[in-house]
């Protein structure tokens, strides 16, 4: 793992993450964690987690940890673990960014930014174009193109999202016969204005619980103070902020019975989730929805919701992780740029005490600098590495696996894979030096214990993980 400087990080990381990483730039959490700093005498560190409870934090008063062989953890508290041997695999160089993996079908795909579908044979090394909608899709954006695509388990469809010439995140539904190349026809099922060339979602799964199409959509904003402010990711009646259920046959109505907006009885049908910044990866298992989200100044974040009755919101942008807006920036009477409320039997309360006391915070967050700081100060320039975003996500469900039920994640730059263990929350660390910008991160299919990486370079490899744990 490379170590970088405070003079080449303020230089170049900066420069990168807000020039350049737009795209991957989270949210809310229920501990009141204690500054700790722990001494670490081997690779693995344990550490005993905190009682739960809904109090918030104080300004960057987070849980640190050094941690031997891997950078030191500044974030949620968990148990850790680190592991400094992991197998790298380079199997293609592509000759344009892959934004996104995806699997359907015991298939793999990898999507190119420029508007092609690559259909992955890992085991014979071959790549074939299925899909390819090149000047169709707007690339002046680090993070625009094409975005996503998922194959129906069931059907002789599949749906692609994208962002056009007018900057719109497009979702479209291809309907094909026996072949994916053998297009029939298409429908745009959902047309979204974006007023930045950042944050536009545009993930997708299929949800086994809805049995429909799940889809995610950013805040549509910069990552600037104005953000901060913006309360269409809180608000019931906008797209943004939300990841929604959608389908070619238009029947998903009521879904949702959160209603945040500013009208009693106006807010969207469809919703599964709202309070998010760039939930650009995100996935469902079994009855658990996973969101990677990515963050503001500080906290990128994973969200484990476990479906329920209730509509979860997940309180951006008035929480980044555990923290309230006024914590990190010092708005004083902070309020949001359109008033909202929570309406409940024709009765309205004040949208934004409602986020405060509700929304879900995440089960795991990370601070982009992992230092210590016994005066709780921001540790911005005062640490060896900076992590930038985070990037999701896949889970392995097998129980011949030493890793079953860990939730895998990597940072956009800095060069290491995480796990989360479901059922446990210990959290493993694993370095894998010379894999940055990285875009998706799955498991291989019918391999145990292999991880298949996309980066913006173009390039995908196959990470083995440690046979012991």
């Amino acid at each position: 793992m490379y170590k970088i400087t405070f003079i080449i990080k303020n230089i170049i990381y900066k420069y990168i993450i807000w020039i350049i990483l737009l795209a991957y730039c989270g949210s809310s959490s229920n501990e009141n964690l204690e500054v700790d700093k722990v001494a670490t005498t081997t690779s693995t560190t344990t550490v005993i987690q905190s009682e739960l409870n809904i109090e918030f934090e104080l300004p960057y008063k987070h849980y640190f940890q050094e941690v031997d062989n891997c950078n030191n953890f500044l974030g949620s508290k968990h148990e850790i673990k680190c592991f400094d041997k992991t197998e790298i695999i380079k199997v293609f160089q592509l000759d344009s960014p892959i934004l996104n993996l995806t699997k359907s079908r015991d298939r793999l795909f990898a999507i190119s930014k420029i508007g092609i579908v690559y259909e992955l044979d890992l085991e014979n090394n071959l790549t074939e174009s299925i899909f390819d909608i090149q000047g169709k899709v707007y690339l002046e954006s680090i993070e625009s193109g094409l975005l996503s695509f998922y194959l129906n388990p069931y059907n002789d469809e599949f749906l692609v999202s994208y962002v056009n010439k007018n900057n719109e995140l497009i979702f479209e539904l291809f309907y094909f016969e026996n072949e994916i190349k053998n297009i029939i026809t298409s429908e745009v099922l959902l047309i979204v204005p974006i007023f930045s060339n950042s944050h536009y979602g545009g993930g997708i799964t299929w949800s086994a619980k809805y049995q429909t199409y799940l889809v995610s959509i950013g805040d549509g904003v910069e990552a600037n103070f104005e953000s901060r402010l913006n309360h269409k990711p809180l608000d019931n009646s906008e797209y943004y902020g939300k990841i929604l259920a959608i389908s070619g046959n238009q029947d998903l109505n009521n879904l949702n019975n959160l209603i945040l907006s500013k009208e009693n009885n106006v807010y969207l049908g469809n919703i599964i989730a709202s309070g998010l910044r760039n939930p650009w990866q995100f996935f469902e298992f079994e009855d658990f929805l996973i969101i990677a989200d990515t963050g503001f100044t500080q906290n990128e974040e994973l969200n484990v919701y476990k479906y329920s009755d209730t509509t979860p919101n997940f309180g951006w942008p008035v929480f980044e992780a555990t923290k309230r807006s006024e914590d990190l920036d010092n708005i004083q009477n902070y309020m949001l740029d359109a008033e909202i409320f929570y309406w409940e039997d024709n009765q309205k309360e004040d949208g934004l005490s409602f986020v405060e006391k509700n929304s879900i915070r995440p089960v795991f967050y990370y601070n982009h600098h992992p230092c210590y700081s016994e005066s709780n100060e921001n540790c911005d320039g005062k640490a060896d590495i900076y992590r930038a975003a985070i990037i999701g996500g896949d889970i392995i469900y097998n129980v011949n696996s030493i890793y079953n039920f860990d939730i895998f994640f990597a940072d956009y730059i800095s060069q290491e894979l995480f796990s989360l263990n479901l059922i446990t929350n210990e959290l493993n660390i694993f370095p894998i030096p010379g894999i940055s910008t990285i875009t998706s991160i799955k498991i291989n299919i019918g391999e145990n214990d292999e991880i298949i990486a996309s980066t913006y370079d173009g390039s995908i490899y196959i990470i083995k993980l440690p046979s012991l744990k």
